[in-house]
């Protein structure tokens, strides 16, 4: 590039996935071009690459539908602080990632201010699912939509918005790297022993949903695989939960650190896994597995009203196809997760299957000649070098 001038570009996440999506980025941009100066709100990641963060990532995790009125007033402080912050700046260009119950206010204050400034969206709010209604409203003030899935752009694009399938940030995490001999040499873990990954859930709510319903599978599943032991990966905030609350009788691991993680994918012979982003990592990693997953009678309840796809797990989204075991409410049992556990530790044409479905899943996941981070890249200079083309 031949300009001096260095661009100056805001980024905005709101939670820990959203600094992940920043950070890779970051690099992503920097390693194009010198000229660009990032300012906005991002956490350790971001700050790493050089953010200049407005304040701490963690003052925006109060946001969510039930908080109390002392945080909700802190949010909308936040949000009108943010506004006026970026307005103060003048950017170049602005990227909110995910996060849409701050960034979508953010991006429609910015547009009334900024009328001008390209205001580029990474993560489509899931329109295809529930509240189609929001792809309308979201192309009154974005300049551009990034996507993480291929079907997604058609549901915006007919309301004249610029959107780019990007790829899913889940395949630079390198899940298909894990060390099977690693892994059980650390925990010695001998080749006649059989091991289980368990997700419960990142949050507390899931734990107090799951955890039980997943100790009494495990328990079951060892009557017929005696020597079973068990993995969770999990986050450090939840270790000391997931210590003083397991019961079962089968001998439990504990990993938090990211390569333990895929090791233990390596290592594990299958996965019993509360629904949600897990399934992609799980496909990276050709692990074949469940899905389950329980909530209150109220909130299963808006979801059956509101809901308007069939699966739950991203993998059977993806292909349409009923391929990874899904049991929910009612069916979240004992039981039924261990029947069908046992079929897929017993049956290598039910692993094949399920193996081969996470090929073409991997293959949908990624842009064909470049990482989702180049591509998200290559969307954001275009807007910065108008007359350069692309």
């Amino acid at each position: 590039m031949s300009q001096k001038k260095k661009f100056k570009v805001v980024l905005v996440a709101g939670e820990p996935s959203g600094d992940f999506l920043g950070a890779q980025l970051m690099k992503a941009l920097k390693k194009k071009t010198d000229f660009i100066e990032f300012f906005g709100i991002g956490g350790y990641l971001m700050e790493k690459e050089g953010i200049r963060s407005f304040f701490p990532l963690s003052d925006l995790s109060i946001m969510g539908i039930f908080e109390n009125w002392r945080q909700t007033l802190k949010a909308w402080k936040r949000l009108k602080e943010t506004k006026n912050l970026i307005v103060g700046i003048n950017p170049d260009l602005v990227v909110t990632m995910d996060f849409p119950g701050f960034n979508f206010r953010l991006g429609k204050g910015l547009r009334k201010r900024l009328k001008e400034t390209p205001l580029i969206h990474y993560v489509a709010p899931t329109v295809w699912a529930w509240r189609p209604g929001r792809a309308k409203k979201v192309s009154k003030f974005l300049t551009h939509l990034l996507t993480l899935f291929p079907f997604e752009p058609p549901y915006f694009k007919k309301y004249k918005l610029p959107t780019t399938f990007v790829g899913h940030p889940v395949v630079e995490l390198g899940f298909d790297e894990g060390s099977k001999q690693r892994f059980m040499k650390r925990y010695e873990i001998s080749k006649e022993e059989t091991l289980l990954t368990i997700l419960p859930g990142s949050r507390i709510v899931e734990l107090k949903h799951h955890l039980d319903i997943f100790q009494k599978t495990v328990d079951m599943i060892s009557t017929r695989i005696p020597r079973l032991k068990v993995v969770i990966p999990t986050l450090p905030d939840l270790e000391g939960y997931l210590k003083s609350h397991w019961s079962s009788s089968v001998p439990m691991i504990l990993v938090t650190e990211i390569q333990e993680k895929k090791d233990a994918y390596a290592a594990s012979s299958m996965a019993i896994a509360a629904s949600g982003t897990i399934a992609l990592e799980l496909a990276q990693a050709n692990l074949p597995m469940i899905i389950a997953y329980k909530v209150s009678p109220v909130s299963a309840w808006i979801i059956r009203a509101s809901v308007q796809v069939k699966y739950c797990c991203m993998v059977n989204i993806l292909l349409r196809k009923y391929i990874v075991p899904e049991f929910l409410q009612k069916d979240c049992t004992p039981t039924k997760l261990c029947l069908e556990a046992l079929k897929i530790l017993k049956n290598p044409q039910k692993r094949q299957q399920q193996l081969e479905a996470f090929a073409r899943v991997n293959e949908l996941l990624r842009p064909a000649t470049m990482t989702p981070s180049e591509k998200a890249a290559s969307v954001v200079l275009r807007y910065l070098q108008p007359t350069e083309g692309g």
